[in-house]
């Protein structure tokens, strides 16, 4: 593996099919999105085994006063099926 990637659930809605509001309200949806995790990152495996994702990276400028900064956000990200 590369690296770790962080996920936010401001697009949960299009990667999980579960609406980010939702899962802050109700336990039973936080617990699915708990094993849905856990499928797709069980824990005690290496990085390495982990599923491969397919996502688009965006990059933007934000200024703050006189300081300006490039930042990045990754969306419409699926996982692979099949990589070999």
């Amino acid at each position: 593996g590369t690296g770790v990637l962080e996920a936010y659930l401001m697009d949960s809605d299009k990667f999980f099919q579960i609406p980010a509001s939702e899962v802050l309200m109700d336990d039973d949806l936080q617990k699915s999105m708990d094993m849905i995790m856990d499928m797709f990152c069980p824990p005690g495996i290496k990085i390495d085994a982990y599923p491969w994702l397919e996502c688009f990276i965006k990059s933007y400028n934000v200024t703050n006063g006189t300081d300006n900064q490039i930042c990045y956000q990754i969306f419409d990200t699926t996982v692979a099926e099949d990589v070999i």
